[in-house]
């Protein structure tokens, strides 16, 4: 829908993308971002438990930080294809997931 927005700026294909992101947006923020707390603290044993989400945060909010300077650039550089890119990553996490997540199997 970007694409063809970028080629005709029409306002009714423009309101759909943003629908569609809004959407898309609102079922990735339900589903995929309180998971990784709530299955790490699932998994881990209380001893360890404290330090292993301290971990994450960590890690978690440091490629955030980077994730937030860095996707204006690339959406700038490659336009609407960006977003390819992020649903290739998303399949690639739903493929580690499926591998790796032990109700999965």
């Amino acid at each position: 829908m970007l694409a063809a927005f970028t080629h005709t700026p029409d306002k009714a294909i423009g309101a759909a993308f943003i629908a569609v992101l809004f959407l898309y947006y609102g079922s990735y923020s339900i589903a995929w971002i309180p998971l990784p707390s709530l299955y790490s603290v699932e998994i881990l044993p209380f001893s360890i438990r404290a330090k292993a989400m301290a971990y994450s945060a960590l890690i978690t909010n440091t490629i955030l930080t980077i994730s937030v300077y860095v996707n204006p650039i690339i959406l700038e550089a490659i336009g609407w294809k960006f977003y390819g890119c992020f649903v290739a990553c998303l399949a690639v996490y739903l493929f580690l997931v499926w591998l790796l997540f032990i109700e999965t199997r």
